[in-house]
This record gives C-alpha cells, structure tokens and sequence, in this order.
C-alpha cells in the first residue's frame, strides 16, 4: 500500500495530498521555488493569444508555438539556428575556411598519405588507438 502524505502548500496555503514525501508545492504552484533562490514562476499573460500562464519573471508567451507564430506575424526570422545553416571553421592542416574538420583538399592528402579509401567503413572491429 502506497503513503499518501498530507501537505500544505507555502505559496497559496491550500492543503493537498501526495505520493511524494519530499513535494512541498501544490499541483498550481508545483513549479515555484523558495523566494531568493533562482526565478520563480508568476501568473503572466501570452502576448500572443492572450491566455493567462505561468511562467519565468521575463516570459512574454505561454509556449513555443505561440512565440513562433508571434515572430512569423511581425516578419521577424526565427531566433534559432536554421537547419541548413553551416558553421564555418578553419581547417586543421591549412588554415582555409571549412564546414568539416579538413578542407575537401587536406583530405584527399591525408587518404594518400595513410591509404585510406573515401568511402572506409570502419565497422564495430575499428578501433581507436
């Protein structure tokens, strides 16, 4: 037989009841924390649908979806990475702007100098030396 405890909740006063011995905060407040520590979560309103929330001090939408669809309707770009986006380094052995690790040239000598082939697969057996 499970224990259920008997609890009462330091933000709103309610009493509740848990499976948890160590929950402190209701079910509403779950996501509270002690004042002074971090950022607690308050009641807020979505800026793009308008629903109430709770959310971090400076949270201006109750969701992803709603933040997404407030930056297509004001034309601005996604503040994520797109997916075909690549990041440029230098390359390893000459210096020259690459998405890989070598430049395409670096390694075609790096496959002549060792023998590898371009397409090896290296299978469970390879390992790491």
């Amino acid at each position: 037989m499970k224990h259920v405890w008997k609890k009462v909740c330091p933000v709103c006063g309610t009493s509740f009841e848990t499976g948890l011995k160590y929950t402190r905060y209701c079910p509403e407040h779950r996501n509270a924390k002690k004042a002074g520590k971090g950022r607690s979560h308050v009641p807020g309103v979505c800026a793009q649908c308008g629903r109430p929330f709770h959310g971090h001090g400076n949270a201006r939408f109750c969701g992803d979806a709603c933040r997404r669809r407030h930056s297509e309707a004001v034309g601005q770009e996604s503040l994520r990475r797109k997916p075909d986006a690549v990041a440029v380094r230098a390359c390893h052995d000459c210096g020259r702007p690459t998405a890989d690790y070598r430049c395409p040239a670096c390694w075609e000598k790096f496959r002549q100098r060792y023998g590898v082939a371009e397409d090896a697969d290296y299978g469970e057996d390879f390992l790491y030396a």
